[in-house]
This record gives C-alpha cells, structure tokens and sequence, in this order.
C-alpha cells in the first residue's frame, strides 16, 4: 500500500484517468480558442455582406426610380 492507503493500482488507474482528464481539458481549450477565431472571421463576412447588400440594394432602388421616371415622362 501507498501512503496514502490506496492500492498501488487503484492510485496507477487514478492518476491515468486524471492525466487523460488534463488532455481532454488542454484539447477543449484548443478547440475553443479556433472557435473564437473563426466567430472573429465570419463577423468580419458578415459585416462585409451587409454593407455590400446595402449598396446593391441602393443602387438598384435608384435604377429603378430612374427608369420609372423616364417610362412616365419625367413628371
């Protein structure tokens, strides 16, 4: 026995799942952490999308007001 009255192999299985408890925790870590940066990306599209939609949208409004006004005759 150990000095701290587990078995040997009690206290061996102990310190294998604690060691493969820090290695999911490291991997989570990591897998969070490319999270955050990928969030960081698609805001960046996102934002982008927007503004590139609202231009379009604006552009295309004026064509049509512009060309509502000449099929009218410009009244």
């Amino acid at each position: 026995m150990s000095d701290t009255g587990l078995p040997t192999a009690l206290a061996r299985e102990l310190g294998s799942i604690s060691a493969k408890l820090d290695n999911l925790h490291e991997g989570q870590k990591a897998h969070a952490k490319k999270l955050d940066s990928m969030d960081a990306r698609l805001r960046t599209v996102e934002k982008r999308s927007a503004l590139n939609g609202g231009i379009a949208g604006g552009v295309v409004a004026v064509s049509i007001a512009l060309i509502k006004e000449k099929l009218s005759g410009g009244s």
